[in-house]
């Protein structure tokens, strides 16, 4: 899987960022428990549309829902290296 495109939805004056990342296909569980080696890991499959939220602690929270294509991740800190940890981790999954 890769990303396709990533959008800027918001930049704060103290360095975190909002973006939304689009995926080349929609996601589903196995590709969210992929994502879950990011960090510490929330599903809720009972939701009408099954939800997920990755943290890691002081570094961004990623979070998104099972058949979207998009996913939005809120970067606390060093945006630059967390995009690219996020998107080789994508580009790892193999279905």
């Amino acid at each position: 899987m890769k990303v396709t495109a990533t959008r800027v939805i918001e930049t704060c004056l103290d360095g975190t960022m909002n973006v939304e990342k689009t995926v080349d296909r929609a996601m589903d569980r196995k590709f969210i428990y992929h994502l879950a080696i990011l960090g510490d890991f929330e599903y809720f499959p009972q939701f009408s549309r099954p939800f997920f939220r990755i943290t890691r602690p002081g570094s961004f929270i990623l979070k998104g829902v099972e058949g979207a294509d998009t996913f939005q991740v809120f970067i606390i800190r060093n945006p630059p290296d967390v995009e690219r940890e996020i998107e080789n981790t994508v580009r790892r999954f193999t279905s």
